[in-house]
């Protein structure tokens, strides 16, 4: 398994909980004290930390 396979999954992760939730990526971004984007990329597969 790849590190970008990886990322997918938890990307994929990250945004099921947050629908399940019930919250948007911008309310999940204020939780976490990062922008929008990131949150974005996250779910995306394209960021994995934050540094």
């Amino acid at each position: 398994m790849s590190f970008m396979d990886v990322s997918k999954i938890v990307g994929a992760n990250v945004r099921k909980a947050r629908i399940e939730a019930g919250i948007s990526q911008e309310e999940l971004a204020g939780r976490m004290d990062v922008e929008q984007f990131y949150i974005s990329g996250l779910e995306a597969g394209r960021r994995t930390s934050l540094w």
